[in-house]
C-alpha cells in the first residue's frame, strides 16, 4: 500500500475547506490526527496526492469523500446520562412541566450516536409512561457524521457504552442481543435521526422547537461561527423555549437575546 502524501499546503487547503463547508475549526492539537485521517482518505480513494484530494473536494460532486471528510473533522464524544446536573434541571423545570395534551418538539442538534436523544426519551418515559411519552415528546437527533446517525437509528450499544445507565433503566429500555444492547422499540419510535450540517442555510425544519440540546458543539467553531449558530438556534426556538449547551460552553458574550438561567441553560423569553 502506498504511503499517504502529507503535503502541508494541501492539508492547509483542506482545513480551510472544512471551515468554509462545515464551520468546523481544526485546532492545532488535532491537526496531526486530522492529517492522518486525510492520509487514510487519500489512500482509500486511490488518489495520487493530497493536492488531488483537495482538488476533488473543491470541484464538488464527491459525496463519498465529503462524508469521510465530515467524519474525520468531527469528534464524537458522548455518553448516556451525561452532565446529570443539567439533566436534573431539565427533568424538574422543563419535562415535568410539559403539557401532556400536546406534542413537544425536542432537537438534539449534535446527536452523535444517539445517547443524548435516547437519554431524553428514557426520562420522558419514566415521567409520563412509555405510551403517553410518545404523544408528549418528539425527538429529532441530527449529526454531520453519517456513521453516527446510522448507529443512532439502529440503537445498538456495547456493554461499556450502557454502563452509565441506571440498572433499572437498562432492564426497562434495553434488550441484550449477544454482546450488544439495543434500545427498546418504544424509545426508537420516539426518536428520528437525520444527517445535518449545522452550517446549512436554511435548516430544513417546518416548525420551531420547544427544547434544543446543542452540547459540546460551540467550541468546534470560531467566534463568528458561534455567534451565527447561537442566533439561528434562538430563531429556531419557540418563545418560552429552552436551550441546553454544555456547562463549559457559554453564549453570554455572543450577542443573542437568550436569557441565562444557569451554566449551560438558557431560555428564549421574547421573539
Amino acid at each position: 500500500m502506498p504511503a499517504p502524501d502529507l503535503d502541508p499546503n494541501a492539508i492547509a487547503a483542506i482545513v480551510e475547506y472544512v471551515y468554509q463547508r462545515y464551520g468546523i475549526v481544526v485546532p492545532p492539537e488535532r491537526k496531526e490526527a486530522f492529517s492522518a485521517e486525510l492520509g487514510r482518505i487519500q489512500i482509500g480513494a486511490k488518489l495520487g496526492s493530497m493536492a488531488e484530494l483537495a482538488s476533488r473536494l473543491r470541484q464538488g460532486g464527491s459525496g463519498g469523500l465529503e462524508l469521510q471528510l465530515a467524519e474525520a473533522a468531527s469528534v464524537n464524544h458522548t455518553s448516556f446520562c451525561r452532565e446529570p446536573d443539567v439533566l436534573s434541571y431539565f427533568e424538574e423545570e422543563v419535562l415535568k412541566k410539559m403539557n401532556p395534551s400536546r406534542t413537544h418538539r425536542i432537537w438534539s442538534a449534535a446527536a452523535s450516536s444517539g445517547e443524548e436523544a435516547y437519554t431524553i426519551a428514557m426520562m420522558a418515559s419514566q415521567h409520563f409512561g412509555p405510551q403517553v411519552a410518545r404523544q408528549v415528546v418528539a425527538i429529532l437527533g441530527t449529526d454531520i457524521n453519517r456513521s453516527c446517525v446510522d448507529q443512532a437509528a439502529g440503537g445498538y450499544y456495547s456493554a461499556a457504552r450502557v454502563s452509565g445507565v441506571p440498572a433499572d433503566w437498562r432492564q426497562l429500555y434495553f434488550q441484550s442481543e449477544g454482546h450488544r444492547h439495543r434500545i427498546s422499540e418504544s424509545l426508537r419510535n420516539m426518536c428520528l435521526f437525520r444527517r445535518l450540517n449545522l452550517k446549512l442555510k436554511p435548516w430544513p425544519f417546518q416548525a420551531q422547537f420547544d427544547v434544543i440540546f446543542c452540547r459540546n458543539v460551540l467550541y468546534y467553531f470560531d467566534v463568528p461561527q458561534q455567534t451565527d449558530l447561537a442566533q439561528r438556534l434562538y430563531r429556531q426556538l419557540k418563545v418560552g423555549g429552552w436551550l441546553f449547551t454544555s456547562v463549559t460552553e457559554g453564549i453570554r458574550d455572543l450577542g443573542t437575546k437568550f436569557v441565562p438561567v444557569r451554566p449551560g441553560i438558557y431560555r428564549k423569553e421574547s421573539p
